[in-house]
């Protein structure tokens, strides 16, 4: 059923079945100028809140709060395990709230947009964002699902260390609590090295983890069947701190720590627009750059020639979706050459 009224919370309750992934879907809407107010913290039912999702949430029970029914719904599937929701979002919807519950046992890595909050509910692992809408009226999540390595406690910690930690904007029309302060979580720490320093920089990351912070490790938190680079970048993005352990192994070891540096700057402009020259016609892309870039110089923006039509010298703008460690890759949106 159609959704009557603006959705401004889903929470989604996940569940294996054999090999395939089942969603249940909650909703709720809201009716006129009414603010949605979750509890995501507490662990019991509150006077006047009624539970959602099973109880990982509870939504204050007012005349225009609307809680719709369960059901089951189909998540994009993307493969390798990477799942994604798109949701409608009309012009009175600025921020869309959306809960997961991951199947016992799992977790989720490289999300497309870093959490709110994460938790333990019922020995799962719980986690919500809050969304703003774009300017095509729909908001987009994604997350790829990954065989839990560890106690669901100590992955929860490490997920709220990368958390936003943000207040939700006011405008949102949506009040939560969240578990997460800054006085219960230490620095999220990345720690760069080289492999010949393994022995000391796991002997810094154990006393890291004594002192209450959360460093991140490879051989500690890449999950089995995580792809190692993005887990990388990911984790360089969501981290407090990059802390570069150098000795003359990792001196000598040619390349490693600026291919991390200039990916992520990369990954940092994807899901933007960007204003580009385009330089020249090679093969199936064209060949672009920003205005800041000097020509075979700086990396590229590659544009599908398949997809777009360009002149040669001229300016556009172009959306930004996907990168590697030297160049990006853009598509010509709607509003076409920039003039």
């Amino acid at each position: 059923m159609a959704p009557e009224f603006p959705v401004f919370l889903l929470v989604f309750t996940l569940r294996m079945e054999g090999t395939s992934l089942v969603a249940e879907l909650e909703n709720v809407e809201r009716a006129g100028d009414a603010r949605i107010r979750a509890r995501w913290s507490e662990r019991s039912p509150m006077q006047g809140f009624r539970p959602v999702g099973g109880g990982v949430l509870h939504v204050e029970e007012t005349p225009n709060i609307l809680f719709l029914e369960p059901r089951q719904v189909q998540l994009d599937e993307l493969g390798d395990w990477r799942y994604r929701w798109i949701q409608g979002t009309p012009a009175d919807v600025p921020f869309v709230m959306i809960a997961v519950v991951f199947p016992r046992g799992y977790t989720f890595r490289a999300p497309n947009v870093p959490p709110e909050s994460s938790k333990v509910f019922n020995g799962q692992i719980a986690t919500y964002w809050c969304l703003r809408g774009n300017d095509l009226g729909r908001t987009l999540l994604e997350w790829t699902v990954q065989p839990l390595a560890r106690s669901a406690e100590d992955e929860v910690r490490f997920l709220n260390a990368r958390s936003t930690l943000g207040q939700i904007p006011g405008v949102a029309a949506i009040d939560v609590d969240t578990t997460r302060s800054p006085s219960n979580v230490g620095l999220s720490i990345f720690l760069c090295h080289s492999s010949q320093d393994k022995p000391r920089v796991r002997e810094l990351h154990r006393r890291l983890k004594n002192d209450g912070h959360v460093p991140w490790l490879d051989e500690e938190d890449i999950l089995p069947g995580e792809k190692w680079e993005t887990a990388i970048a990911d984790a360089v993005r969501l981290s407090s701190i990059v802390l570069v352990c150098l000795s003359k192994q990792s001196v000598n070891k040619e390349g490693f720590l600026q291919k991390e540096i200039s990916e992520e700057k990369n990954r940092a402009l994807m899901g933007k627009q960007m204003k580009v020259l385009v330089d020249s016609l090679d093969g199936e892309y064209y060949v672009a750059r920003s205005e800041r870039d000097a020509p075979e110089v700086d990396g590229e923006v590659l544009i599908s020639a398949k997809n777009n039509k360009l002149n040669i010298g001229e300016f556009y703008h172009v959306d930004i979706y996907d990168c590697n460690e030297y160049d990006l890759f853009g598509n010509l949106p709607a509003a076409g050459r920039f003039d």
